[in-house]
């Protein structure tokens, strides 16, 4: 099975005189990383063993965060953190997805759109859970993922949040337990957001660059499946973990294929 290092060190070239043009620096760089990593561009350790008396030498790996190779041990290591510190009971997915009108946007402005969809969505989901209608509690404890790419292989972010089925009263200092199948309303959620993320983008002087298409389209949408207790393993994602790459050098032309699976939730 070909691996995305093979695929870049044969393809990659090619590709980027074709499309470098139009990709972000970021991008073009994590090309290269991918290319070199476990090579002796990336640089080289030298071990020498007292058993067999030989020195033996590794090729360093990219630690680049989109490198499959380096980080499958990080992401590991992360599922099993989130679970150790995961809440007994039942938890809700929670996503917010950005709308296509806006993705060219969100893509052009990487990280000033990604920190406002942080926060709009993260205090949005505060400010519903602590109202008494819904749960009462002002110390949620959700943690989120965001996830720029669906199984499409097409450029997509979205974040989903794994939310308890409660939250803290610090008041009385008691939990206050959601509904068994109910966290808080959809559309009241999508308004919230939809309301901070314009502040946010005001106060970065950038809301007059995508008003229209905010007033009409941005509306981020929620998925509450019932609620489950290993959704974080749902969440963990490693470099191309949503699709399957199939043997590159034994296509037609060196084409490579990308086969992807159906997704994990559906919305309700």
């Amino acid at each position: 099975m070909g691996t995305i290092s093979e695929i870049f060190r044969t393809h990659g070239t090619g590709y980027l005189h074709r499309f470098g043009g139009r990709m972000p620096k970021s991008h073009r760089k994590v090309i290269h990383a991918i290319s070199t990593c476990r090579t002796r561009e990336a640089g080289v350790n030298y071990y020498h063993c007292e058993g067999c008396g030989q020195t033996h030498c590794l090729y360093r790996g990219c630690g680049n965060r989109h490198g499959p190779n380096c980080q499958h041990a990080k992401g590991l290591q992360w599922l099993e953190k989130r679970l150790r510190r995961q809440l007994p009971g039942s938890h809700f997915l929670v996503t917010f997805t950005v709308p296509e009108a806006l993705r060219g946007f969100f893509r052009s402005n990487q990280n000033l759109c990604y920190e406002a969809l942080f926060a709009a969505s993260s205090r949005a989901l505060k400010e519903l859970i602590a109202d008494e209608k819904f749960v009462g509690g002002d110390l949620p404890g959700f943690f989120g993922v965001l996830q720029t790419w669906g199984r499409t292989l097409a450029y997509h972010p979205h974040i989903h949040y794994v939310v308890p089925g409660g939250a803290m009263d610090r008041k009385t200092n008691m939990w206050r337990p959601a509904k068994d199948t109910f966290l808080v309303p959809v559309k009241a959620l999508s308004k919230l957001v939809r309301g901070k993320f314009k502040a946010v983008m005001q106060k970065a002087g950038a809301l007059e660059q995508i008003v229209a298409m905010v007033e009409l389209c941005l509306n981020f949408e929620c998925r509450t499946p019932q609620p489950t207790e290993d959704l974080p393993k749902r969440l963990r994602c490693p470099s191309c973990g949503g699709c399957l790459v199939l043997d590159w050098s034994r296509l037609p032309n060196g084409m490579v294929i990308f086969a992807r699976g159906s997704p994990v939730t559906e919305p309700v």
